[in-house]
């Protein structure tokens, strides 16, 4: 399965929300360790993170003279790299500490939608000129998507981790 796909998105945004779907309400919002995010704090920042991303891939794009998916592979790479510790941007933080099981699903469940959309609408290999993403310069919309959806994967396993950790505690 490719994922820049409406499978892929699909896929991607349901195995994130099936693993919240399998936490209670107080797991959600359960600290597993000192100085990590909650597992209703990631899905706080991921929420955070694509609530912007079809006005992105929508305003201010432009002719690209390179195939559009030129950095796909360099994005995967980089954002699967779970060695890797990274610091978000202050613009994605979670905005609050305490969520609810039907406001994450929601919020993905919308995500979903628009991303498809865009999927399915959109021509993918226009670049996108509103915001860099810092190292990688220009994307193209499908470099935007692969962006998206890796970073919900690496998320998605920081949140299988938290659920382990969150249910041996419980």
């Amino acid at each position: 399965m490719k994922l820049v796909s409406k499978e892929g998105v699909h896929q991607t945004l349901t195995d994130f929300s099936n693993v919240i779907s399998e936490l209670t309400e107080k797991q959600i919002n359960q600290v597993p360790f000192e100085g990590s995010w909650t597992a209703g704090e990631v899905a706080g920042h991921l929420l955070r993170s694509l609530k912007n991303s079809s006005a992105l891939l929508q305003r201010n794009t432009a002719e690209s003279n390179r195939p559009a998916d030129e950095k796909e592979e360099q994005v995967i790479k980089f954002f699967s790299d779970t060695s890797k510790k990274m610091k978000n941007p202050d613009f994605t933080s979670p905005e609050k500490s305490h969520y609810t099981k039907e406001e994450i699903i929601d919020g993905f469940n919308n995500i979903e939608k628009d991303l498809t959309e865009a999927v399915e609408s959109l021509d993918l290999s226009m670049i996108c000129k509103s915001y860099e993403l810092p190292g990688f310069g220009e994307f193209t919309r499908h470099e935007w998507l692969t962006f998206y959806l890796t970073h919900v994967q690496r998320h998605t396993g920081q949140l299988k981790r938290i659920k382990s950790m969150v249910s041996s505690n419980s």
